[in-house]
């Protein structure tokens, strides 16, 4: 089956989401084991689940976001009903709760990506979910839920429009938004949990951007990508800028250029993996990867093996020798690849 997403939570073991099922795994992909809800299954007339925004803290704790028609919803006026899973046990049961309803909205948007949730979650009690709601190709609205009891109940917040988020604190948080689903141009930043947020303005020589999530490690310590794109919109880089005091302020720390991405517009998916404050990944392509270890003073080129993929969708690092990478070809169907030698040598995923 086609991986739709994945999250590497420790050195060779994750998640998966297929069209039909949840998976996890406890060896880089070889062996798999359905963590699916129970009773989570595709709306009527449809073959995939109705999921998005699968997020584990760790090995344990868990949640994902479903979509269901609401008690309400009728042909002439569809309204859909988002649903909360969460997981203490690695995802062996699930408790259930509502988020919101969302009136004109049809359940099934979901499979076409009109509703797109992310999560994330702090600890085992405090996190929020974002849902993006995409009534049309060049419309993007978000809305922010905040939850302080692992998920049994949920706090409608603000946000600008859509797009991600990543909250270093329960108090700090950083959100990369967009008017559209193309790309995150604006970057905002909130100080009390999501009420309020505030734009935040970097010194960057370029064009036009496009902001990826930052990656936090404390509070106080961050990373964060940006594409940067000439006057015609054609990436020419990603640049790296760091904080040491919790966003107060970003310097550019590293630059990354390639002539492989000459021709790439900013909607392009760059994947980048950020696994501490020195060692980031950078790959297009299954032909070769790019890694620093000096916070991007300096890159090297890496020639992986096994890598079948003509594109890479998403790429994570848990520490400088594990990683997964998200990737295919054609018709995007994408495959789970595994390394556990610093990206030398990739294993394609027994998935199911």
């Amino acid at each position: 089956m086609p991986v739709q997403a994945m999250q590497l939570v420790a050195p060779g073991r994750g998640w998966a989401l297929t069209d039909q099922r949840l998976w996890w795994t406890n060896d880089n992909g070889q062996e798999w084991f359905d963590v699916t809800p129970a009773g989570l299954n595709p709306l009527p007339g449809y073959p995939n689940l109705p999921v998005t925004g699968v997020y584990f803290l760790d090995v344990t704790f868990g949640w994902l976001v479903t979509a269901a028609p609401a008690a309400t919803s009728t042909a002439e006026t569809p309204a859909t009903t988002l649903w909360v899973y969460a997981t203490a046990d690695g995802g062996l049961t699930w408790q259930s709760s509502e988020l919101a309803t969302f009136p004109q909205v049809d359940a099934p948007t979901i499979y076409g990506g009109g509703l797109v949730a992310q999560t994330q979650f702090l600890d085992t009690q405090t996190g929020w979910v974002l849902v993006n709601v995409i009534p049309s190709m060049n419309t993007r609205l978000g809305e922010l839920f905040q939850t302080a009891d692992g998920g049994l109940t949920w706090q409608k917040l603000t946000i600008p429009m859509g797009g991600q988020i990543r909250f270093a604190s329960p108090a700090a948080g950083w959100a990369t938004l967009g008017p559209t689903h193309w790309v995150d141009d604006q970057f905002f930043a909130t100080q009390d949990s999501g009420l309020n947020w505030s734009p935040v303005r970097l010194d960057i020589q370029a064009a036009s951007v496009g902001y990826d999530r930052p990656v936090f490690f404390d509070p106080l310590t961050g990373v964060l990508p940006v594409r940067l794109a000439d006057e015609q919109g054609l990436i020419t880089g990603v640049a790296f800028y760091a904080t040491q005091d919790g966003g107060q302020n970003w310097g550019q720390v590293g630059l990354w250029s390639d002539p492989a991405v000459a021709d790439f517009g900013l909607a392009a998916p760059i994947p980048s993996a950020i696994s501490s404050l020195s060692h980031w990944v950078i790959g297009v392509n299954g032909t070769a990867l790019h890694a620093t270890y000096d916070g991007g003073q300096n890159w090297q080129t890496i020639t992986p093996n096994g890598l079948t993929a003509e594109g890479l969708i998403a790429l994570v690092f848990a520490d400088e020798t594990n990683g997964w990478a998200l990737g295919g070809s054609g018709a995007c169907l994408c495959h789970l690849f595994a390394t556990a030698d610093g990206g030398q040598n990739w294993t394609m995923s027994n998935e199911q």
